[in-house]
């Protein structure tokens, strides 16, 4: 460090060319060294530099000395802050001071710099002029950089591996059996619930490490991921005869690597209960054939039998004892024919289509309307077309309803059914309402006597059957069928079944 020299006030030489006088000696005894040199005014007038300091800045000595700035030119603007920062401490210390900025080359580069300042001052402490010794820090800022990219990329790996330990702990403990395969076979993970039905693979190809095969199995899909890139799922069975439930999904490594992420499920059990079911089921569909047809036609014979006595009997008193038998042989025929129905509409043999409900309803009417001392009254209120989706079976909802109406009435009733449009969230609604007078449903019972079995009390309505078919035929139409009492607050006062269906637009 050159030492700040103070000049003889009483040398009667002005003190600012003395000091230059001095710099420039120094400037001069460095002119051929490669460390550069510059001194200049706190203006931005460059005094003197050396050569090294031209070659660092691409101007000839001429141009600086005679119309370059140091602090205009040379400095960026976003350095310039900073600059007058520096030089504020050196103005208030006295001291040199070390610090770093860029410089603009005369080609339009710029080249990073590191500049130790001497302040050169007069006898009263006045700034006179800078001289500086600048060092060229390009190569050590690109160490610098070097080693923050590093750092940066160890931070990232480190970051990475902490997640990749985090998915494997956790896929580890999963119940699923999980593992990663890679294009060639190997196994490079597999957790516990994988290594507990396979044990370890031990650095063995997955083919040999589950199955013992000494070549891919050709049996395998998970390798098609590699060449969908999708998920995709597939059945296997696995060593004893068990049954397995794979599911692929591509998966990239940290180091990029594509992988297969395999999640298998032992579905040996689900696989046994559907087969159980599926047996269940075909014996059921045949015990209902069995009673659709041949029951059913044993119940005609029956009934033609009982019916052919009836009229051959001319005591009344014996003919009122013949009604019971076909009275209940009629029900059980219902109740077998209710029962085909609902295995066909759980079979989907019935189509959607529009239907009327209009139509539907007075056709109600036309079969319930002569029923001996009963009033079937069908009150169409608003648009007579109400068209609906649904089939051949929305007639058994309305039948259902009014039968049953019919059957829990005293003589000499009126049974009503009322349809009307409504309004509900923007949406067009059907609605009809059964209403009777009978002993009516208890509040207990109003959410219960839709369900398939009610039975062994008073309040339960029908077979059991007949309003559990209804609801599934109104929820099959998007619709939904509750009970209210026909006298609200008293349900002894009768019943009102109510129906809503969507409107929809007729063909």
């Amino acid at each position: 460090m050159v030492k700040k020299v103070r000049p003889d006030r009483n040398a009667g030489t002005n003190e600012l060319d003395i000091w230059i006088e001095k710099v420039r000696f120094l400037s001069d005894s460095m002119e051929s060294t490669s460390q550069p040199f510059a001194a200049g005014y706190p203006d931005g007038r460059l005094a003197l530099c050396n050569k090294a300091y031209c070659d660092l800045t691409g101007y000839t000595k001429d141009e600086l000395l005679k119309g370059v700035s140091w602090s205009a030119d040379l400095t960026p603007e976003e350095w310039r802050d900073g600059e007058a920062r520096a030089l504020e401490v050196i103005r208030k210390t006295l001291k040199p001071h070390r610090y770093e900025k860029e410089y603009n080359r005369k080609d339009g580069t710029r080249v990073p710099i590191e500049l130790l300042v001497h302040p050169a001052f007069d006898s009263d402490g006045r700034i006179l002029f800078y001289y500086s010794f600048i060092t060229d820090i390009s190569e050590r800022k690109k160490a610098e950089e070097a080693l923050r990219d590093i750092e940066a990329r160890r931070k990232v790996t480190e970051a990475v591996d902490r997640e990749r330990r985090r998915l494997l702990d956790i896929l580890e403990n999963l119940p699923a059996m999980i593992c990663l395969l890679t294009r060639d076979h190997h196994v490079a993970f597999a957790n516990r619930s994988f290594r507990e039905r396979f044990g370890e693979s031990r650095g063995r190809r997955c083919y040999e490490y589950c199955f013992g095969l000494t070549a891919p199995c050709e049996f395998c899909e998970a390798f098609e991921v590699f060449k969908t890139g999708k998920p995709h799922r597939w059945e296997v069975t696995g060593p004893g005869g068990s049954m397995i439930e794979a599911y692929d999904f591509p998966f990239i490594d940290v180091d990029g690597t594509p992988m297969i992420l395999e999640m298998d499920i032992d579905i040996t059990e689900r696989k046994q209960a559907e087969e159980a079911l599926s047996k269940a089921k075909q014996q059921a569909e045949l015990y209902l054939d069995l009673m659709g047809h041949d029951i059913s036609n044993m119940h005609q014979i029956a009934l033609g039998y009982l019916e052919l006595a009836k009229a051959m009997q001319e005591d009344e008193s014996k003919r009122e004892l013949l009604d019971r038998p076909i009275e209940v042989l009629q029900r059980s025929a219902r109740l077998i024919a209710n029962v085909r129905k609902m295995q066909r509409l759980n079979n989907g043999v019935f189509k959607f289509e529009p239907v009327d409900v209009a139509s539907v309803l007075q056709d109600v009417q036309r079969e319930f309307g002569s029923v001996p001392r009963k009033n079937v009254m069908l009150n169409l209120n608003g648009p007579v077309n109400c068209t609906v989706r649904g089939n051949e079976l929305l007639y058994d909802v309305f039948a259902n309803l009014v039968s049953n109406a019919i059957k829990h009435t005293r003589e000499n009733t009126v049974i009503s059914i009322q349809m009307d449009t409504m309004k509900d969230n923007g949406r067009s609604l059907c609605r009809v309402a059964v209403e009777d007078n009978g002993p009516g449903v208890a509040d207990d019972f109003k959410g219960k006597i839709f369900n398939r079995i009610l039975r062994g009390t008073k309040d339960a309505k029908g077979s059991g059957i007949g309003l559990y078919l209804v609801k599934s035929l109104v929820e099959s139409y998007s619709g939904r069928i509750w009970v209210e009492d026909r006298v609200p607050g008293d349900h002894t006062k009768g019943s009102k079944f109510i129906v809503e269906l969507p409107v929809v637009q007729a063909l």
